[in-house]
């Protein structure tokens, strides 16, 4: 949880503990995300959410929602981020990334965990296809017991 935001400034000096991050991959989409990197950053006087991810696309799309649950250290979910991207998906591999403004500095501080999924998917053909939930719940219990369906649905 310690993290040098650079000129000497250490956040959370002293921590040893490690962020830690879950994705949740549906086998029945057609989409998987491959690699996970979150990261909790002072931009222009801002704390963000950085979050540098890959997927692999199966067959060809119009559009995909992938969401990131982040958990603070005593377990309580902070805002749902989302990121949609409209664009044709070729199959293959993909880099991305999405920015997310923090709304305080102790969310910034006490940031712990974040759980990734992909949400939905559009085909090409023009089918809707969504995550199932109650996987991406019973993973998210990991860091909140209390967890729910109802809060992969909560826009804040």
């Amino acid at each position: 949880m310690s993290f040098d935001l650079g000129y000497g400034i250490v956040v959370n000096r002293g921590s040893t503990l490690e962020r830690q991050w879950v994705i949740v991959n549906d086998p029945d989409l057609p989409i998987r995300i491959s690699r996970l990197r979150p990261k909790t950053e002072l931009e222009d006087r801002q704390w963000v959410y950085k979050v540098e991810y890959g997927i692999e696309v199966d067959e060809p799309l119009s559009a995909i929602e992938v969401r990131f649950i982040p958990f603070n250290i005593w377990g309580e979910k902070d805002r749902t981020l989302s990121a949609t991207e409209i664009t044709d998906f070729d199959p293959g591999p993909r880099n991305m990334t999405g920015t997310w403004r923090i709304l305080s500095e102790n969310d910034a501080l006490e940031h712990f965990a974040m759980l990734a999924y992909v949400s939905k998917v559009k085909r090409a053909s023009g089918a809707l296809i969504h995550a199932d939930a109650e996987s991406v719940v019973e993973q998210a219990r990991q860091f909140s017991k209390d967890f729910t369906s109802g809060d992969l649905s909560e826009q804040e």
